[in-house]
């Protein structure tokens, strides 16, 4: 194993499975707001500015995240056209957990070398379900959600609670993530090594590791156990 690494831990959006498409959500949640019979801009609005709520667990499943939008909004909506709703986000998010081409591969090859392997995300209630739905799921030891465990990245929280499910100290664990809400600089605070993931377009600023897929994750371990 690479140098006294003995465990990779992994971000979900962007890392293994692409990020949400933006152009594509604002369509859907147009779609929704257009069955609920609101203004489809001022419910994107708000359900946008409700992102927090919906990842560290303020709603159980994606009818009671549109729901929350709803009330917030000072409408409502019956329990068929809620149902609808909620049908509509799950087949959207549905589409948008799909592992990118060579992701599986990668993962199995770390498995392969003795790695522990964790997953960290920032995930609205439907993520939960979608991911254990996935053969690449069953690669993972550990897998800790936001929307579960009501604490998010960056906080050290949900990285402690990651690695002491591995039974690995911070130290001993690798961390890849595309960089988003400061995961990287949470995972280097609580003392994990921290790589940055980066798919497409120019490398960004970053002072750590970067690589270009889950198979550059295995390459730069290889490297290090030859250091």
């Amino acid at each position: 194993m690479g140098g006294r690494i003995a465990g990779v831990v992994f971000d979900l959006f962007g890392t293994l499975v692409p990020r949400y498409p933006i152009d594509r959500h604002r369509k859907v949640l147009a779609e929704i707001a257009a069955l609920l019979g609101v203004d489809p801009v001022r419910f994107t609005e708000v359900w946008i500015s409700r992102l927090e709520r919906r990842i560290t667990g303020f709603c159980r499943d994606a009818e009671e995240c549109i729901l929350d939008t709803l009330e917030a909004m000072g409408a409502s909506a019956d329990r068929e056209a809620l149902a609808r709703a909620a049908a509509i986000r799950y087949e959207f998010m549905r589409s948008c957990v799909v592992p990118y081409p060579e992701v599986e591969e990668g993962i199995r090859a770390l498995k392969g070398m003795g790695y522990k392997l964790g997953l960290i995300s920032n995930s609205s209630p439907e993520v939960p379900e979608l991911w254990r739905s996935l053969s690449l799921s069953r690669y993972f030891d550990v897998a800790t959600f936001s929307c579960e465990v009501r604490t998010r990245k960056p906080h050290r929280e949900i990285y402690l609670m990651t690695c002491s499910a591995l039974g690995l100290s911070p130290e001993l664990c690798l961390y890849v993530g595309d960089g988003s809400e400061n995961e990287l600089e949470g995972a280097r605070e609580v003392g994990m090594f921290p790589v940055m993931i980066v798919r497409d377009g120019p490398l960004r600023d970053w002072d750590g590791p970067v690589v270009r897929d889950v198979m550059g994750v295995v390459e730069l371990l290889k490297s290090m156990s030859d250091c």
